[in-house]
């Protein structure tokens, strides 16, 4: 990727999170300092920079100024998983970044099988949405998502979604180190070759 079209990705996603960031979505904190707990979490495991970016864009999605996305009330946008992995996959990134982000909501389904004790450590506004998300997998959803390749990393996601919520001072500091890293990735990305991806609910 160039350095324009890495620059204009970057400052997108810098833009949404500016005009959207500060929103509530259920939690006692905001989607800014969700987002960057969850990289924080990811950096700290010295894991790689897709899993740092998954762990920082996997809610882009409630970002998203997209009527056509239902809404859950006050806890965002029912289907952000998706929206936000396509909007990404759209804009360039791969998906060793976007599957993961899809994922994330599956994973807390497979966790509230699979677990017996989860269920019980999510916060009101996951347990809320669980249900408005399908809530726990059968046994055949379950094995099914076990074998995709990239199961590991959201399940990895999913743990640093339900801890990233604790009330720490987050400024936008913290958001332009991750844009920075951001760029670079994209800058060693090949151009991308897909056709664009729709948003199927």
């Amino acid at each position: 990727m160039n350095a324009r079209e890495a620059k204009c990705i970057t400052q997108e996603i810098e833009l949404l999170f500016y005009k959207h960031g500060n929103q509530n979505y259920g939690e006692d904190i905001t989607q800014l300092e969700h987002a960057i707990q969850c990289a924080q979490l990811a950096e700290a495991g010295d894991h790689p920079v897709e899993l740092v970016l998954a762990a920082l864009l996997h809610d882009i999605g409630h970002l998203l100024e997209d009527e056509r996305l239902e809404t859950m009330d006050i806890y965002g946008s029912k289907y952000h998983d998706t929206a936000g992995a396509a909007y990404l996959a759209n804009l360039g990134f791969p998906l060793s970044v976007t599957s993961i982000i899809e994922g994330h909501v599956a994973a807390k389904r497979y966790l509230t099988y699979a677990d017996p004790e989860y269920k019980s450590r999510l916060s009101a506004a996951s347990l809320h949405t669980l249900q408005v998300q399908g809530g726990p997998m059968s046994k055949g959803e379950a094995a099914e998502f076990r074998n995709d390749p990239l199961f590991e990393q959201m399940v990895l996601l999913r743990r640093w979604d339900d801890e990233g919520k604790k009330q720490e001072h987050i400024t936008w500091s913290h958001l332009q180190h991750y844009i920075k890293q951001m760029h670079t990735y994209l800058l060693d990305l090949a151009p991308p070759v897909n056709e664009p991806v729709e948003f199927v609910e």
